[in-house]
């Protein structure tokens, strides 16, 4: 393989001369300067894109992680680098090097924060998510250069990026593309024939089978659809690259099609988008006054990943953030800190309860989703330890540690949520 990879690249590097000459010369140099001249002629064909690469990058020893679809430059020593593992396309640079091991060795040598995240340890965690920052150049071509992770030995692919691609596109497009993974619950089939036992693992991005056919493989997302680390064998024919469909929703590989099943209860997130009552049991000292959460279609300032919202309780309305989760198509209100608009309290931490205690280990207390029979969504508490949430409080606190009680003595609770049933829409 060595043997070949250096014939390909000093074809590359030296133009015009023919294999044979190519050949001859370098294998006419001692060893150490073989390697060397292996080494230049590396660092020639990476820097010799200049609109980069985009690079499939896999996680996990044995592809165990996700995929991650990168886009990285080589430029007088540099690496400017992003990746779809975050939801926003940004550019990072450091150094990078090739160097001599048992042959060429691609590593990012100093930190470059789309890859070192994924490679680096973590106290809890010393192994990381598995992630390599040195490879192994396995081969050389003048579109594509293979690599292979030195610590979890998986195979990983630099394709050159054509002239005129715009990079941040390419990243922004795969993270679009994820959004349309809406359940993992799909349909697999082959012309007529459905194959039984497929499924998306959207939290890993994997596609796995577990049937009559097996598979397990990392997707790497791109603008149009998505790649398979491991292809899928069936019927004497070889399935990598799989083609977005939007019209009929479905992901397509030649005659091979994925379909998802999509339940009643599953909602996109625009029906959740509006105003809706909260149905729980009602303080006897406040009557029936409704509460109200009202969703906007933005996202929140107090989480990355939530939908603004409100929460109207006794006629204060409060700014908090509800979760959607597209593979469930449902949505949750997670425990969070709220500020007080009546300036009563210095915040308001808002948990889950059951009949005796807080749950304040609990992170999403409930979820709702929809009912078509009832035309509501039920209410869903989170179970902890032997315990149910079924209701939400918001505590009142004076600093971020001691509690807010009245003249009295009593805690200021400014929100009680007991016996908390289902949301209908209001508009």
């Amino acid at each position: 393989m060595r043997i070949l990879h250096t014939l390909v690249i000093a074809l590359a590097a030296l133009g015009a001369a023919s294999c044979a000459n190519d050949e001859k010369e370098l294998f006419s140099l001692p060893a150490a300067e073989r390697i060397d001249q292996v080494v230049k002629n590396d660092r020639t064909a990476l820097e010799s894109a200049p609109n980069g690469w985009k690079f499939d990058y896999f996680l996990g020893r044995d592809y165990s992680g996700p995929g991650v679809s990168m886009m990285v430059t080589f430029r007088n020593g540099k690496a400017t680098m992003a990746s779809d593992a975050s939801d926003t396309a940004l550019f990072r640079t450091a150094d990078y090097d090739v160097v001599k091991d048992q042959g060429p060795v691609l590593t990012f040598n100093t930190f470059l924060e789309p890859i070192h995240s994924l490679a680096g340890g973590m106290a809890s965690f010393p192994e990381g998510r598995q992630g390599d920052y040195e490879f192994s150049i396995l081969s050389t071509s003048a579109d594509t250069i293979r690599l292979r992770g030195k610590k979890w030995g998986n195979d990983m692919l630099l394709s050159r990026n054509p002239v005129g691609l715009k990079q941040d596109s390419v990243i922004m497009g795969a993270i679009k593309m994820r959004e349309n993974m809406i359940t993992d619950s799909i349909y697999l089939t082959h012309g007529k024939d459905t194959i039984p036992g497929a499924a998306f693992d959207l939290d890993n991005r994997h596609f796995d089978i577990n049937g009559a056919v097996q598979l397990s493989s990392p997707m790497v997302f791109t603008p149009k659809g998505f790649t398979l680390a491991r292809p899928l064998s069936y019927d004497g024919r070889v399935y990598r690259d799989f083609a977005w469909n939007d019209s009929a929703r479905t992901f397509t590989s030649a005659d091979m099609t994925i379909s998802f099943r999509i339940p009643e209860t599953y909602k996109p997130q625009s029906f959740w988008i509006g105003k809706w009552s909260i149905k729980h049991r009602a303080l006897r000292a406040l009557g029936r006054r409704p509460t109200y959460l009202t969703i906007y279609n933005e996202r929140s300032s107090r989480s990355p990943q939530g939908l603004k919202a409100v929460l109207e309780f006794n006629h204060v309305e409060y700014e908090i953030f509800v979760i959607y989760n597209r593979t469930t198509g449902t949505i949750s209100i997670p425990a969070q800190s709220v500020d007080d608009p009546t300036k009563t309290n210095y915040v308001i931490y808002l948990v889950g309860t059951d009949s005796q205690q807080l749950l304040g280990k609990v992170d999403v207390p409930f979820t709702f989703q929809w009912d078509p029979d009832f035309e509501h969504a039920t209410a869903k508490g989170a179970t902890f330890e032997h315990t149910k949430a079924t209701g939400m409080k918001g505590i009142g606190y004076k600093d971020e540690l001691h509690q807010n009680t009245d003249a009295q003595g009593n805690k200021i609770v400014p929100i009680v949520m007991d016996d908390i049933e289902y949301i209908r829409r209001v508009q």
